[in-house]
């Protein structure tokens, strides 16, 4: 007899991609925010393409027309225009893709540095781990904003600058995280068997370990990307992130704060965008850790 027709098949089973789509569907909450990430993805995309104006065009004549939507709107604007006489949409079509990109880089380097040094950390142990560790814990001890505040205070405004500083403060959040998984995953039965088998430490920690670590990764990452966005914007908006004339939702409202009883959608407006973002994001993030859970999944 094949003892493969005996033994019981103990691999996670993984969820189909059908099972997935449905899931999503199920969840109206998560489907909008989805359909709202989709959206703000392809504008970022395509920013140059879709912008009825340059962002940085002035037209004094023209500064402060009212969205469409108002009795004296102009539907040469749909948004209106700024204090400047900028196009609004065409400054948040291409808010968004600054927000995004400085949010998906930060996200992406902090995510690949922190996850490799908190998986050493939990797999090595010893000095390396205490070293690590001590370091974490240190710079957890400073609040978050307080330290970026500093270094771009430090060091200067700027985009570039901004991606420097958010990532120099985030990773220990994904080095963190990825050691506490890795100190379960190294106890478990198929690391010890790849050791004595004479695997080497690389390929068990690629092969065998990192697998446990990417779809929780992947949702850290998905909140993370959150708060890195907030974060920029709030950078932006005390004129220490993105330096005019560049276009960014933090730096909108800074510019329209002294308009905001008299030309109130020149602030509301990258503000919603800025809380929408997010909010989908936050949604987006709670539904695909209950999808990727494999407990949280049964239960759905």
């Amino acid at each position: 007899m094949n003892n493969s027709d005996t033994l019981p098949n103990k691999s996670p089973t993984k969820p189909k991609s059908n099972s997935i789509l449905s899931s999503l569907l199920q969840d109206r909450f998560a489907t909008i925010s989805a359909v709202a990430l989709i959206i703000l993805i392809f504008t970022a995309l395509f920013a140059p393409q879709i912008s009825p104006y340059e962002p940085t065009k002035l037209d004094l004549l023209n500064r402060l027309i009212p969205p469409v939507i108002f009795s004296d709107g102009n539907s040469a604007h749909l948004l209106g225009t700024d204090s400047l006489g900028r196009d609004m949409l065409s400054r948040i079509i291409h808010g968004t893709r600054m927000s995004l990109t400085i949010g998906v880089v930060v996200v992406i380097m902090t995510g690949v540095f922190g996850t490799a040094i908190g998986m050493l950390a939990g797999y090595l142990g010893g000095r390396f781990d205490q070293i690590v560790m001590r370091f974490v814990d240190f710079q957890a001890a400073i609040p978050y904003f307080l330290l970026a505040l500093t270094i771009m205070a430090a060091i200067g405004p700027g985009a570039r600058n901004l991606v420097i500083v958010l990532t120099l403060i985030s990773w220990p959040i994904f080095a963190r995280y990825s050691r506490g998984i890795m100190l379960a995953v190294k106890r478990e039965v198929y690391i010890e068997a790849a050791r004595v088998s004479g695997t080497s430490e690389f390929r068990i920690l690629l092969k065998h370990a990192f697998p446990n670590l990417a779809s929780p990764i992947i949702t850290l990452s998905t909140l993370e990307l959150s708060r890195i966005i907030l974060s920029e914007a709030g950078l932006s908006f005390i004129g220490l992130g993105v330096q005019p004339p560049d276009s960014a939702w933090g730096l909108m409202v800074a510019e329209a704060h002294d308009y905001v009883s008299t030309a109130n959608w020149t602030i509301t407006l990258p503000g919603l965008m800025v809380m929408i973002t997010t909010l989908s994001i936050n949604i987006f993030a709670t539904w695909l850790r209950r999808v990727s859970d494999p407990v949280q999944r049964g239960r759905m």
